[in-house]
């Protein structure tokens, strides 16, 4: 998964007191040098800690691919016919290809 700073930026400004993004960007310690080329890549557990202190609601961050990146036990919950394939879960195969999606999303 590959996420710019800019794009970090971008979605704050659309959520309000700073949002996921920012709180990720927070967790990653002090500014490592990055040349300009180069992305900042959250790992799995810089991302994981937020969403397992919201433990009131579902949390699904997903990536630009629509596949889930972090979870927490709500969320996992309440898309756990979508987390059973075995696979990395995708939203998008799971509703075009899977026969028991019209049962988990109606539409």
């Amino acid at each position: 998964m590959r996420y710019s700073i800019r794009s970090a930026r971008v979605v704050n400004s659309m959520l309000p007191n700073g949002g996921i993004w920012s709180t990720a960007l927070r967790l990653r310690g002090p500014r490592a040098q990055l040349r300009g080329d180069e992305k900042w890549e959250p790992s799995r557990l810089q991302l994981q800690g937020l969403p397992d202190c919201m433990t009131t609601s579902a949390v699904v961050l997903r990536n630009v691919r629509i596949d889930f990146a972090v979870t927490n036990a709500l969320g996992r919950a309440e898309h756990a016919p979508l987390l059973c394939e075995g696979r990395r879960a995708d939203i998008a195969r799971y509703q075009l290809l899977n026969t028991s999606a019209r049962y988990f999303v109606p539409d």
